[in-house]
């Protein structure tokens, strides 16, 4: 059982009233805990931020396995005119988010506005009990995104491979990627809403889409994806496909025709350091080739097995394969060290709040070309156009040494 601490600092003396009822009745009629069953859930108040502070702190040095989410009225500060006015997270918040960004550890303000960047999720202040209960789901369930997994053995194999252009593998493809982000609290409202389920940019009519793939008999469940995104075409990408498919939904279409990608990739639009600038007009003058890994997802039950190792290592060869000279990525601090793994460094300078997803995350970048050889053993299965994971994790998480062995539950399919 996880230790769940919601902490509370409410300000405005009618909003904690209010709150503080909706919240008591939650949890006096169990639904807070039928809510997120896998969680002890304690509700503390406070009048102050630094008491919050002092309790996180607290928390996350007394327990192993807690998380906390903290509700609050002070996240938000305005920038602007009143009639050209905008939300941004407080100085509060800016210091919650870099002191807490290690820990499994969600923010919920309280406002009249849909979205604040770096804000987990919000809330409007005369919100009614199912209302406060969903926020607190989704943002409890984002926490455990944020919690290192533990290692676990796979139950059945997994392919790792391109997604294919029918509509009901890209649809299971898009509608994976809405329901994660929509827990990470990555989604503009509309689309959040959409009535598809999917989650659609303009990039993907230009990507490379990435699926891992759960082997159960003869039937396959998509757990994991990953996207390329490329300056320049790429073989592969299934663009006639994806428009399509966003055309069914009144909302994604919509954005497709006003969100254009102008400067290529989402990176070059989001990150200001000059060592990104000067990348984006080698792209143009120079006519390079660079490419963004992005949407790296393992379903959450999943996690723990290695996946999102796989997933960017077939990312990594497929990129090299596609003759991308530069792979840039765009991440939370906290998955720095997963990249770092496969040669990703970070950009030195400020990062920036990544288009769309409005959350303020670092960029790396990596010479796919110079990784070549770091895989060998994956260069071999990937000549099939898949690698593989099964409960032989020695085999997968190194050279794939039982490539072709009689061991190998996959070789009737490799």
């Amino acid at each position: 059982m996880i230790t769940l601490h919601l902490v509370v600092t409410i300000a405005d003396a009618t909003i904690r009233d209010h709150f503080t009822q909706l919240l008591n009745s939650l949890e006096t009629t169990g639904q807070l805990r039928d809510a997120i069953p896998r969680y002890e859930t304690k509700i503390a108040f406070h009048q102050t931020p630094e008491d919050s502070v002092q309790h996180l702190q607290r928390h996350f040095h007394s327990v192993e396995t807690g998380a906390a989410i903290v509700l609050s009225d002070l996240f938000e500060e305005t920038i602007g005119t009143r009639s050209r006015s905008k939300p941004e997270p407080s100085s509060w918040a800016k210091d919650m988010r870099d002191s807490f960004q290690h820990n499994p550890f969600a923010m919920i303000a309280i406002t009249r506005h849909r979205r604040i960047p770096d804000i987990d999720r919000t809330i409007r202040t005369r919100c009614a009990a199912p209302g406060l209960l969903e926020t607190v789901k989704l943002a409890t369930e984002k926490t455990a995104y944020l919690t290192q997994p533990k290692r676990q053995q796979l139950l059945n194999p997994v392919l790792i491979r391109e997604i294919r252009a029918n509509e009901t593998e890209m649809r299971a493809y898009f509608r994976l990627r809405h329901r994660v982000y929509k827990v990470m609290g990555y989604l503009e409202e509309e689309v959040e809403r959409a009535t598809s389920r999917m989650e659609i940019d303009w990039c993907d009519t230009t990507a490379l889409h990435i699926g891992a793939f759960e082997l159960v008999g003869a039937q396959k469940k998509l757990i994991g994806c990953a996207r390329v995104m490329s300056t320049g075409s790429l073989e592969g990408a299934c663009s006639p496909n994806v428009t399509a498919l966003a055309n069914t939904d009144a909302t994604l279409s919509r954005k497709m025709e006003t969100d254009p990608m102008i400067m290529r990739l989402p990176i070059f639009q989001s990150m200001r350091s000059p060592y990104v600038n000067d990348l984006f007009v080698e792209t143009i003058t120079a006519d390079k080739k660079c490419g963004e890994l992005s949407r790296v997802i393992v379903v959450d039950k999943y996690r723990g097995y290695g996946l999102a190792n796989l997933l960017v290592k077939f990312a990594i060869l497929r990129a090299n394969g596609r003759d991308v000279e530069r792979l840039l990525l765009e991440c939370l601090q906290v998955h720095e060290r997963l990249y770092n793994k496969f040669g990703f460094k970070k950009i030195e300078g400020e990062g920036g709040r990544v288009i769309g997803v409005e959350q303020s995350m670092i960029a790396m970048d990596l010479h796919p070309v110079a990784t070549k050889d770091v895989f060998a053993g994956a260069e071999i299965v990937v000549e099939k156009s898949c690698l593989c994971a099964c409960k032989f994790r020695e085999c997968y998480t190194d050279e794939y040494q039982f490539y072709g062995d009689r061991r190998c539950p996959l070789r009737h399919v490799l």
